[in-house]
């Protein structure tokens, strides 16, 4: 399998040929310029599609020395990410990944969450986020052709997930329903449009499919979790708790044949925003600490084992962990005389460290989970001791320390033993998409099984909050 990132150029010549490393066959025959990105439009992304078993949730046989050659029909599937995004072209009839995508949203400079980009359209800015979104998905879309060989009248469809905000900025909708309370949404049922529509440049039309949200800050991307779990037969006579983890935290309770649903702002923390040496999840990233070496010295393990050359969000909750338990951080979260003014180093030449407002900023991210967990059990009258099953999804709980993760506090210790690491479900869901039957209807049946709760609208709120900042508790 291939990794294709934005760093890829591909052209499209006069005679609707495309190649990725020169123009076959470009005649200028009028003055025409050339735009050339420079390093600050693209950057590798490291990417976990899937994690485990769910990467091939039907088990669908993979050998490919069985594959018959005939049944060549593809699809493609869309992760929209506030700061990412993930786009794979697969095989429909053995659930195979052809090729992979991922880049940058490039919306990110309106914004690094989606309040700002919502501020940002709702100021005039909703057709340049708009055309931001369409050509990176483009970009994406036509390299995976590509790369891959494939002859894009293969394509059967397209299959978009992600939170809601993000399909308003892509398909231009209004978002005035995200300002204020009570929030809307544009479009609640399952939406279908061309990719003529929204990519023309393609020169294809295929079927496209934006999976609804199940609240307005609620996601596409946790109907396509869902999925996943559906496929998975988990127990409907058992409750589960699911959180999909990001710049906005998503959670789902199911509980008694209903799905409670809430929303929380956890902040760009998570996936390096904000913070001094924060960065996303690309090589060289920091992703976890240890001192588990024989003069136990602090040991940084980056991804891609490349030099660092930053911290991403769980390499930040390892680091908090770490603070912790060696008391150079207090229950209030601040940093020991010694460090507090200059700040924490991670390296020799302090290079890479953490301050002060970093541990504010992520202590403000996961008092925001927290809350939102402690809240959506209570208002089902359930404790930790009573999920069968704690399933964390998106790309940040694939390195996830759960050691780490529960001694600072984002959830209970007891939960542990219990928890499922899903990875990019959001992705595999798009994928189940193509391929289920009755879909419509089964869409149709999770929104009607689905119950919102407003966290801020819950007196307990603010009180919660401010407890689960500190760090005395697990």
């Amino acid at each position: 399998m291939t990794i294709s990132t934005s760093m890829a150029s591909i052209y499209v010549s006069p005679c609707g040929k495309t190649n990725s490393r020169h123009l076959p066959c470009a005649i200028c025959k009028t003055p025409c310029s050339l735009k050339i990105p420079d390093s600050s439009e693209s950057e590798d992304i490291f990417v976990e599609t899937s994690h485990s078993d769910f990467a091939n949730p039907l088990n669908i046989n993979k050998d490919k020395k069985k594959q018959s050659t005939k049944n060549k029909e593809y699809s493609i599937a869309i992760d929209i990410g506030t700061t990412t995004l993930v786009i794979e072209l697969w095989n429909i009839n053995h659930f195979d990944t052809v090729e992979l995508f991922s880049s940058i949203n490039h919306q990110i400079s309106y914004g690094k969450d989606i309040i700002s980009r919502i501020q940002s359209s709702m100021e005039g800015n909703h057709k340049k986020l708009a055309v931001l979104i369409r050509r990176d998905l483009f970009r994406g879309i036509q390299s995976l052709l590509v790369t891959s060989g494939i002859s894009r009248t293969a394509v059967k469809e397209i299959v978009i997930s992600g939170n809601a905000p993000m399909i308003h900025l892509l398909m231009d909708w209004s978002c005035d329903g995200f300002a204020s309370s009570p929030f809307y949404v544009q479009e609640t049922h399952l939406q279908q449009t061309d990719s003529q529509q929204l990519f023309p440049q393609l020169g294809f039309s295929v079927p496209i499919f934006l999976l609804p949200p199940l609240a307005p800050f609620v996601g596409g991307d946790i109907m396509s979790d869902l999925f996943v779990l559906q496929m998975q037969h988990h127990p409907s006579s058992v409750p589960f708790l699911l959180l999909d983890l990001g710049t906005n935290g998503e959670l789902v309770l199911y509980h008694h044949d209903t799905y409670f649903v809430s929303s929380t702002s956890a902040g760009p923390a998570f996936e390096g925003g904000n913070l001094s040496c924060g960065t996303g999840s690309i090589p060289g990233a920091v992703y976890r600490i240890s001192t588990k070496t024989a003069d136990h010295q602090l040991q940084l393990l980056t991804i891609q084992d490349r030099p660092p050359m930053g911290i991403c969000g769980t390499g930040y909750l390892s680091l908090l962990s770490f603070l912790k338990d060696k008391k150079l951080i207090d229950e209030n979260g601040t940093l020991i005389d010694a460090y507090f003014q200059q700040g924490f180093p991670l390296d020799k030449d302090r290079k890479i460290i953490i301050t002060q407002k970093d541990i504010r900023e992520l202590q403000m991210a996961k008092a925001a989970i927290r809350t939102a967990i402690e809240l959506l059990l209570s208002s089902a009258n359930l404790a930790w001791d009573d999920l069968a099953q704690f399933y964390i999804a998106g790309g940040f709980g694939s390195c996830l320390d759960l050691y780490a993760a529960s001694n600072i506090g984002i959830f209970s210790e007891k939960i542990i033993e219990r928890i499922t690491i899903l990875g990019n479900a959001s992705l595999t869901g798009a994928k189940i998409f193509s391929i289920m039957k009755n879909r419509e209807e089964t869409v149709e049946h999770i929104q009607k099984k689905t119950k919102e709760i407003s966290l801020t609208d819950l007196t307990e709120f603010h009180e919660k909050y401010i407890k689960w900042l500190n760090f005395q508790e697990k």
